[in-house]
């Protein structure tokens, strides 16, 4: 969250060169450290290679802020709820890390035995994590025993 706030601060406030200490909870001084801060030439140069290296991402997750480790409790619950139905649950299908793969990129549309996804790009990618599942199959007795 706090990331998130300063990359607001930032994008929105001092490379616009406006003033948000009437808006947030922030004194004329802290803001005045935070826009030197960000006036560095380190920064920019940092800034600038990680905006790079964002842009070369294809297939964008949608975990939120709290990364896997909070989603993780999310997908054991959803995979009980599958096996006390008597589905087919992804991990068996995929293994733990390309289950987690695929439920990052947001599934548009749950179907019984299809999956569907907001993003058309993911769909090649997802034929791959199909096909290294099934050659890993018997290498992971973690993720495809449950």
């Amino acid at each position: 969250m706090f990331r998130n706030y300063k990359s607001e601060l930032n994008s929105k406030w001092a490379k616009k060169g406006l003033d948000p200490t009437k808006r947030y909870r922030i004194s004329a001084g802290q803001w005045a450290v935070f826009v030197e801060q960000r006036s560095t030439k380190e920064f920019k140069v940092l800034s600038e290679a990680n905006s790079k290296l964002a842009k070369r991402n294809k297939y964008h997750h949608h975990k939120g802020i709290g990364g896997y480790q909070r989603k993780l409790p999310q997908w054991e619950q959803e995979d009980k709820a599958q096996r006390a139905k008597g589905l087919p649950m992804l991990p068996n299908q995929l293994g733990c890390m390309g289950s987690w793969w695929v439920r990052a990129r947001v599934l548009a549309k749950k179907a019984k035995f299809r999956l569907s996804f907001a993003n058309p790009m993911v769909k090649e990618p997802m034929k791959n994590v199909f096909m290294v599942a099934a050659k890993h199959r018997e290498g992971c007795p973690y993720c495809f025993s449950r």
